[in-house]
């Protein structure tokens, strides 16, 4: 009554409530259905789509109400789901909207059943010839499709069942009686059958069981009469007939041949089409045999990792039963299986080795991991789950074990080029990438960036110190100094120097009277050498120290037990040997000063700006007194 009256909210709100205290209500279900569907709204669409599911499982929608859940479940990027509904009225109905929809759903990229799609569009053009969208859809895609066939017909020799393999899963009785060409089905009677089996067996026995018009099949007396005897039951007889008429299908269930799957520049096979779409019977029957010929080939192609085959038998024309659509990949997903061995065993080294985007990239082209996955149905969704994780675990090991951010964060972005969908493992990527992309801004943080006009450009990472792409990297480097130093015109004179193991000096010097501004730049640069040098400097020379070595920085003696230095007192020189207990280092006007707490002795100073490693002394005491 509140519908009838004009006021859909308080309708829909009532019919809600109904629905409350019982979910199977008709009435409420049906009426709700009509509100969402008059309304069109997008904030509703989850809703009307859960009361439309409601209402197919109580009573059988009706064809507006299937093609309405099949556009819900499209407009979501739904396409099997949109396929489900859309297929149960595209062939029933005079209507060619469900029909044409059903080829947007196949044209899908999470679909990509493009040959159905064509197919659909051709029989929408047959249905209704004034249709303009249906050839201009197909336009859109029978370029790719016709290339795709051509590529196919050049490399499917390689994939033809030998001649032994023949009939071995199916054969045509028509076939094998050598049906007339120009026969009726309507004019099949037990004369005729019988008729024909006695050409058969006279040509069975004079042949040896070879037959002219069959070639690679020899068959005996008894297995002839089987065959035969099928068409007895005029239903089977039909279904067979169907096979019979569509030479490509016969082709394909007979003797593989995969012509079948190939997009023609005109032709479909629309009349077998419109009948296994309406006949369930026919579908039900054909299932058997058709999966298991699909399930052979199909297995060859992934073996030969043949991606354009493979790419074409996945396009569409895979008549079977939902019940026997796993049985397509049985084998084929145990050598699928396979594909991933070199990028499991990548994975297993990845601990001990620092695994490259080069390596990967390798693995993932020669064995056309990506191609062919990106291409297989959701059958096979654990493998590729599995291969974008052990990319994946790959990259966490960069990160983890071998603290590059870096390479971790390139191998993840190389895990995108996986393109099936998997909304846990996208999330997953996703979080991946974000938090390490946040490390590395935070490793970055401290960099220093220094530009000469365009002549040089000078910088501090944590690769190392680079002078103008000359990378000296920071576990090469041995001893650092910098320092400022005021010029008698009052300018500045800015130095920063790194040494290398062999002996290189990577110097940069500036000058400007812009104090503050230089003040500024310099601290930064000295504050980049603190994060990413002296670390990998000091680990170097204490590693020296402890294996017994001295190190001699200006007048000063360092050891592992201490520091020694020269103090004068008057016309007197003393040498002073310190345990690292009882050293101070002071820093005053650019100079270190080592001092000696106990006795009160002290060094010459040390020009941090000119001795190297000046500024590391006040590092050692800290080192070793923490051990």
């Amino acid at each position: 009554m509140e519908l009838d009256l004009g006021a859909p909210e308080e309708a829909a709100s009532s019919f809600e409530t109904a629905l409350n205290c019982d979910n199977e209500e008709i009435e409420a279900l049906r009426g709700l259905a009509h509100i969402y569907g008059q309304n069109n709204d997008t904030e509703k669409r989850a809703e009307e789509i859960l009361v439309l599911t409601k209402l197919d499982e109580l009573e059988s929608l009706s064809p507006w109400h299937l093609n309405r859940l099949g556009i819900l479940h499209f407009l979501n990027n739904h396409g099997f789901d949109a396929i489900k509904y859309w297929s149960r009225n595209a062939h029933q109905s005079d209507d060619t909207a469900s029909l044409f929809n059903l080829g947007l759903a196949y044209n899908l990229d999470d679909v990509s059943q493009d040959v159905d799609a064509v197919d659909c569009w051709r029989l929408v053009m047959r249905k209704d010839e004034s249709n303009e969208k249906a050839p201009n859809r197909i336009l859109s895609v029978k370029a790719p499709l016709l290339d795709l066939a051509r590529k196919v017909q050049s490399s499917r020799k390689s994939l033809c069942q030998a001649e032994d393999q023949w009939y071995s899963i199916y054969i045509n009785p028509f076939q094998l009686l050598n049906c007339p060409k120009d026969f009726d089905f309507g004019d099949l009677e037990p004369k005729v059958v019988q008729k024909w089996k006695k050409t058969l067996l006279q040509e069975i026995e004079l042949e040896e069981g070879k037959l002219h018009w069959m070639p690679g099949l020899t068959v005996d007396r008894s297995k002839a009469i089987e065959l035969a005897e099928k068409l007895s039951d005029i239903e089977v007889a039909s279904h067979h007939w169907e096979v019979y008429k569509c030479k490509p299908l016969l082709e394909f269930l007979s003797k593989g041949d995969i012509n079948h799957f190939l997009l023609d520049e005109e032709w479909s096979p629309l009349d077998f089409i419109e009948r296994v779409s309406v006949s369930e019977a026919l579908r039900e029957w054909l299932s058997d045999p058709f999966s298991a010929q699909y399930d052979r080939i199909f297995n060859k192609a992934v073996a030969a990792r043949d991606v354009p085959v493979i790419e074409a038998l996945l396009d569409g024309r895979r008549w079977v039963m939902p019940s026997y659509a796993d049985r397509c990949f049985e084998n084929a997903l145990r050598e699928a299986d396979s594909i991933l061995i070199p990028l499991r065993e990548l994975k297993n080294r990845a601990e001990a080795i620092k695994v490259t985007v080069k390596q990967i990239d390798e693995v993932l082209e020669t064995h056309k991991i990506i191609s062919i996955l990106n291409l297989l149905p959701p059958y096979f969704r654990n493998l590729q789950n599995e291969a974008v994780g052990l990319v994946r675990s790959i990259a966490i090991d960069a990160h983890n074990v071998h603290e590059d951010s870096e390479l971790s964060l390139a191998i993840i972005e190389k895990s995108k080029e996986f393109s099936f969908k998997s909304i846990e493992l996208t999330q997953r990527l996703k979080e991946d990438f974000e938090a390490i992309s946040e490390m590395i801004k935070k490793q970055r943080e401290h960099e220093s960036h220094l530009t000469f006009g365009n002549a040089r450009h000078w910088k501090i990472t944590k690769e190392g110190v680079s002078d103008n792409g000359d990378l000296c990297p920071a576990n090469e480097i041995r001893a650092l100094r910098w320092g400022i130093m005021v010029e008698q015109n009052g300018s500045h004179n800015y130095l920063f120097a790194a040494k290398r193991r062999t002996g290189k000096e990577y110097m940069l010097t500036w000058t400007s009277s812009d104090r503050d501004k230089q003040d500024e730049l310099f601290e930064k640069l000295v504050n980049a050498a603190f994060h990413y040098i002296i670390p990998d400097v000091m680990e170097n020379l204490l590693g020296e120290l402890k294996r017994g070595g001295t190190l001699t920085v200006g007048p000063i003696q360092i050891t592992q037990n201490g520091m020694s230095f020269e103090s004068k007192w008057l016309i007197f020189t003393s040498q002073n040997q310190v345990p690292w207990s009882g050293i101070d280092v002071v820093l005053q006007n650019g100079s270190a000063i080592v001092v000696d707490k106990i006795r009160g002795k002290k060094s010459l100073p040390i020009s941090l700006r000119d001795v190297p490693n000046a500024m590391l002394l006040r590092l050692f005491p800290m080192s070793f007194n923490c051990d």
